[in-house]
């Protein structure tokens, strides 16, 4: 804890919670990461679902890019935000909670890719299996979840 009241005493964590614009800036920055990654992979997701069945696969390929773009965007943007706070984030029930649903998410991203590259066969993907569907499933329960806590953070969290 001696960490975080030290973090919190830096200059750049006085800046973000001061400024008029900063702040702002980069909670507009994290929204637009989020967007990038949340929706890339919920679209990966409900496509495994068996939505869009002619939208190829392979075009995730490009669009994982993009979300690691949005995955950094999002964790540079983060840090700032948790450093504008630290020492009440930490004890924050839906910050911790987004942060678990973070992780999650991302384990489930992981095994989607994984799943469904066994089931790639030459050019064409056989049928979502029901283990696919469920990760897939869980995978947009854990990043709507992610977003969801992410935005009770602003009504729960006090100065003191």
């Amino acid at each position: 804890m001696n960490f975080l009241v030290w973090l919190e005493s830096q200059g750049l964590s006085a800046l973000l919670r001061g400024s008029e614009y900063g702040y702002p800036f980069v909670l507009t920055c994290h929204s637009i990461g989020m967007a990038v990654v949340v929706g890339i992979v919920l679209i990966y997701s409900a496509r495994l679902l068996g939505y869009a069945p002619g939208l190829p696969l392979s075009i995730f390929d490009g669009l994982f890019k993009l979300a690691w773009a949005g995955f950094a965007l999002n964790a540079v943007s983060g840090a700032l935000l948790f450093i504008s706070n630290p020492v009440h984030l930490i004890e924050n029930l839906p910050f911790l909670l987004k942060m678990a649903m973070i992780v999650a998410g991302g384990l489930t991203v992981w095994r989607l890719a994984r799943v469904q590259a066994l089931s790639l066969v030459g050019d064409a993907v056989l049928p979502s299996s029901t283990e696919t569907k469920i990760i897939a499933w869980a995978n947009i329960i854990f990043w709507l979840g992610a977003i969801t806590s992410g935005r009770i953070i602003a009504y729960t969290l006090s100065e003191g």
